[in-house]
């Protein structure tokens, strides 16, 4: 969670948005640097779960977020501007091993999709950079299904943005047991 603030080039007193918050890791890390973080997620019981999460860290941080059940594929209808998005989106269903091929290619197709809708809201709301990983899926015909970012990216109105010559984005982020394999992305406005 460190990584990703740290890729969105946040700042003490900024707001960052994550989107799929879940259980509010990124938004944790976000409070104890100083930056307001605002979570979204469209199940209630996890924003339950996320906001116990925020309260463990204490009074001192209780005005750094806010937490909210919404779809991400309405962010301009819950929010007005945010100077970065953070996020890990929704990357498919839990697999305890290499994802069936054909499953792998339909979960791929519904990711695209999501993701451009999603990435085209934050378009509208974001003020600095993205930070948003995107799987590759593993199949048990030991070829890799990865999603179409150049095409998400050119619908979407973002492009890749890379802080430094010495950093190669995407940044591969898993380990080599992994079934899906993320990448981080760092995007910027084009």
């Amino acid at each position: 969670a460190k990584i990703l603030i740290n890729l969105g080039q946040l700042k003490e007193g900024q707001t960052m948005l994550d989107p799929f918050c879940g259980t509010a890791s990124i938004m944790q890390e976000a409070a104890l640097q100083g930056i307001n973080a605002i979570g979204i997620d469209n199940d209630k019981r996890t924003i339950g779960q996320a906001e116990k999460n925020l309260e463990w860290l204490g009074k001192k941080y209780f005005e750094n977020w806010k937490l909210m059940p919404g779809d991400a594929r309405k962010l301009a209808y819950y929010i007005k501007k945010v100077d970065s998005v953070v996020t890990e989106p929704y990357l498919g269903p839990y697999f305890k091993e290499n994802v069936p091929y054909d499953f792998a290619v339909k979960l791929k197709d519904q990711l695209e999709d999501l993701y451009t809708i999603v990435l085209k809201e934050i378009h509208k709301i974001v003020r600095n950079k993205v930070v948003f990983i995107f799987p590759r899926f593993k199949t048990n015909i030991k070829q890799k299904v990865s999603l179409n970012i150049d095409r998400i990216l050119l619908d979407s109105g973002f492009k890749i943005y890379s802080p430094l010559d010495s950093i190669q984005i995407p940044i591969a982020y898993y380990h080599k047991l992994s079934h899906v394999e993320r990448f981080i992305y760092i995007l910027e406005k084009c």
